[in-house]
């Protein structure tokens, strides 16, 4: 009863309290939080950042579809009702003289009625924008813990570290392999548990921050910027090992225990998502049968976090098609100038005519052909699902993983240790 809880202070043990869910939203009250931080830091074993708890113990998350706009508005109904009951006044006026007028007229209120629920058509319903919610906010918890929490016990719980106030250790700062990594909260958890200097990896925060000397694995959330991060790092550095060791969208698309959110729509990848989907022309996309959606993807993605050789080999073929491609039209006109030079005057005139090449179109970019045609999609939408919302435990073994991967690269596939063990 709020009565006992006056001023957030038990009326029965006399003790403080940080939160109350009537304040604070539902499933905000401390023994829940302290439940919730003890499981996700090991006892206070492993470092958990805010936002990441944050995300563990959220109490709603919806998703909805956009629709368009739907049935008819009101003032058209409400209109043609309006029109057709004026109608009823001059035919009354006509028939009162007329033996069974009075039946006339209530056909034509019949009428009327009919013609007004026609007009009206279905219920209006206006257009809905896709979206998601959660609740409560990463800035409502943030703010909660960080003020509110730290005014009655004077800090967090054990094992929890506000990556807004965190202070790194410099020590360490040069390593075997660079982390590349946007999210602070992500940094931060790997950076507070010790990972870099387990693994002597060094974490950047941007691509200023890479150096290009040594093998690089991204770390990423599912959405568009992960994915353009990924190609914008291997075409800087065309020549250095790049491990995507990032949320792959399979391992969220369709799970229901994944946060999605969704933030506005990326106009240049709308636009090559667009142009992909068009030269498919209702054909089955062979990368389709390889595509894995909920729980499945998320224990793929934790098996194969990183997919460095095949990447590279794929680009490499990359490469060589588009090479082909821009020989192809060269060798073409080669040809069509030695038929020219070697034909009558009059079939020379007809094969300059014929000879016009058509327009290429432009070659879909390496990284978003390794994308499904319902990944596209899923992206071109905007949603996408944010790194730090990964349990914490997956999350490292995840990037354990994918470093091991960038430093045993240049020993060779078939020289890679499949009997050592995690080190986790």
């Amino acid at each position: 009863m709020r009565k006992e809880r006056t001023n957030s202070v038990c009326g029965k043990c006399g003790r403080a309290f940080a939160l109350d869910p009537k304040v604070h939203g539902r499933g905000m009250h401390d023994l829940r939080i302290r439940r919730i931080a003890e499981r996700a830091t090991d006892s206070g074993r492993r470092k958990v950042t805010v936002a990441q708890l944050g995300y563990l113990a959220r109490t709603d998350h919806r998703t909805w579809p956009g629709s368009p706009e739907r049935g008819r508005k009101g003032w058209i109904g409400c209109g043609t009702g309006f029109f057709l009951a004026l109608g009823l006044v001059p035919l009354g006026i006509a028939v009162k003289d007329v033996p069974a007028g009075g039946l006339v007229w209530l056909a034509g209120l019949g009428l009327v009625v009919l013609g007004y629920r026609i007009a009206r058509g279905q219920p209006y319903r206006p257009a809905v924008g896709a979206g998601a919610s959660i609740a409560p906010t990463p800035a409502a918890f943030g703010s909660m813990m960080r003020h509110r929490w730290i005014q009655v016990y004077g800090k967090l719980p054990p094992g929890i570290v506000d990556e807004q106030t965190y202070a790194a250790s410099r020590k360490g700062i040069t390593g075997m392999t660079e982390l590349l990594c946007p999210d602070l909260a992500t940094r931060v958890f790997l950076a507070a548990n010790g990972v870099p200097g387990r693994w002597n990896f060094r974490l950047v925060a941007g691509l200023d921050g890479v150096s290009g000397r040594v093998p690089v694995v991204v770390l990423h959330d599912a959405g568009v910027s992960g994915v353009r991060l990924v190609a914008e790092v291997r075409e800087r550095w065309p020549g250095q090992v790049v491990v995507d060791a990032g949320m792959p969208v399979r391992a969220v698309r369709g799970n229901r225990r994944a946060v999605v959110l969704h933030g506005a729509v990326d106009e240049w990848f709308s636009h090559l998502a667009s142009e992909r989907l068009s030269r498919l022309d209702g054909g089955v996309d062979e990368r389709l049968s390889h595509s894995t959606t909920g729980a499945a993807g998320v224990e793929q993605w934790l098996s194969h976090s990183a997919t460095g050789e095949g990447e590279r080999l794929s680009h490499s073929s990359t490469v060589k098609a588009e090479r082909l491609s821009h020989s192809a039209p060269e060798a073409a006109g080669r040809a069509s100038t030695e038929r020219l030079s070697h034909s009558p005057p009059e079939v020379a005139e007809r094969l300059s005519h014929s000879a016009t090449p058509a327009p290429i179109p432009t070659p879909t970019p390496d990284w978003l052909s390794h994308l499904t045609t319902e990944e596209v999609q899923w992206l071109s939408q905007g949603w996408y699902s944010p790194l730090a919302a990964v349990p914490p435990a997956l999350l490292e073994s995840v990037v354990v993983r994918a470093v091991r991967q960038a430093t045993l690269f240049p020993l060779g596939f078939m020289s890679w240790p499949t009997s050592e063990k995690d080190g986790n």
